[in-house]
């Protein structure tokens, strides 16, 4: 039971991870809103909005940043292939984003800065939408699709998560670069969100805090008005899945022991049973000179062997039926899946095997016990 209870933990936890392998564990992503408390001669529920020179300012600014990337939100847009058409939703990025966001390029490349400067007109689609214009392994590179009446080129076709979405599903997005969306939209220099990893070593929260604290100042925002702000930190979500996986880990240990304890209870009263109807045996063994020790380790050294066979069995079957999950999880996986592989380490199957034994040399002890306790003349009698 403790095994299994530990491999589902384990495949519950490699299920959530693999969702959040490719997002960086301290990135942070901010929206402009409302201010709520007038400052400098300015009233309070002004709209501000962020502009593109922000991400170099906040990048010379801020050392503990690694990665940092402005993000251009367009409309919902109409894409044409052959005979198909749809709606998606349009979103403008840089070679940066791919660092911060969950994705992965199933084909081709990321926008590069040659896109960024020359405003091209290429696309990254998301993978539902190139499952629905694109024919199963069809090359998708190199195509030329319509968004709105102009035709842009595909560079490439990637896979996001479905669990994390910012601001809209990836894989139902188009991927333009974000100067050729401004153009388009005649925004300027005009971007919607602010994205950005801080290094390992670094706070998120404090990054975080330093950021806000930049655009305050150049947007003449009040110090205190933090509801000027929307913001998304990611290490909140990794924390709160830590502790969430602590507690978890933390029950099947409980469970666990109480469940040994449960067997180790069954052991010690199986051996007293055996005890009890050996008297005999016991009693002559001891009028013909055994020792004390020498009866003690009988009695415990079956309460080991009973409790090492019963513990292999047991283990042998909890790992046989976690590899059987695993191979019905394997052929029904999905790219979404909270669920991974069900297995445990081989660390934690030596340690519960030492647990075991353990177990059983304190299952026999007092069984032991009360056998020093039968005197030869006694057991005799009783015979």
């Amino acid at each position: 039971m403790f095994i299994v209870m530990s491999g589902i933990g384990s495949g519950f936890k490699e299920g959530v991870m693999s969702q959040l392998k490719n997002v960086p564990g301290n990135a942070v992503f901010i929206f402009p809103g409302e201010t709520t408390i007038e400052y400098k001669g300015l009233n309070e529920g002004r709209r501000w909005s962020m502009q593109t020179n922000d991400v170099d300012m906040i990048k010379n600014n801020i050392p503990e940043i690694e990665h940092i990337t402005g993000v251009v939100f367009g409309n919902l847009s109409v894409l044409n292939r052959k005979e198909n058409s749809a709606s998606f939703w349009t979103r403008g990025v840089d070679e940066t984003f791919i660092n911060i966001e969950s994705y992965t390029l199933l084909q081709g490349r990321n926008i590069n800065p040659i896109d960024i400067k020359e405003k091209r007109k290429v696309c990254i689609l998301g993978s539902r939408i190139y499952e629905q214009f694109f024919d199963k392994d069809e090359d998708a590179i190199g195509e030329l699709v319509s968004i709105d009446g102009a035709y842009y080129q595909v560079i490439g076709v990637m896979l996001g998560s479905d669990n994390i979405n910012i601001n809209g599903n990836l894989n139902n997005s188009i991927f333009l670069p974000f100067t050729t969306l401004q153009q388009l939209y005649n925004y300027g220099s005009w971007i919607g969100m602010i994205a950005f990893a801080a290094y390992e070593s670094a706070d998120a929260e404090v990054v975080n805090e330093k950021v806000r604290t930049l655009l305050k100042v150049k947007y003449h925002i009040a110090p205190n008005d933090d509801e000027a702000f929307f913001w998304f930190n990611i290490s909140e979500i990794f924390n709160t899945f830590k502790n969430l996986f602590l507690g978890i880990n933390l029950l099947i240990w409980i469970v666990g022991m109480g469940t040994l304890f449960a067997g180790a209870v069954g052991i010690s009263n199986i051996m007293l049973v055996s005890v009890r109807e050996r008297t005999n045996e016991i009693g002559i063994r001891r009028a013909i000179g055994a020792k004390p020790n020498s009866i003690m380790n009988q009695i415990i050294g079956e309460s080991i062997v009973l409790t090492f066979i019963s513990g292999f069995m047991g283990l042998f079957i909890a790992v046989l039926a976690l590899a059987g999950t695993n191979e019905v999880i394997s052929a029904n996986a999905s790219p979404s899946s909270m669920f991974g592989n069900p297995q445990i380490s081989f660390n934690l199957a030596i340690i519960s095997f030492a647990i075991l034994l353990i177990s059983g040399l304190i299952a026999g002890f007092l069984p032991a016990k009360n056998a020093l306790q039968i005197k030869a003349i006694d057991a005799l009698r009783d015979e």
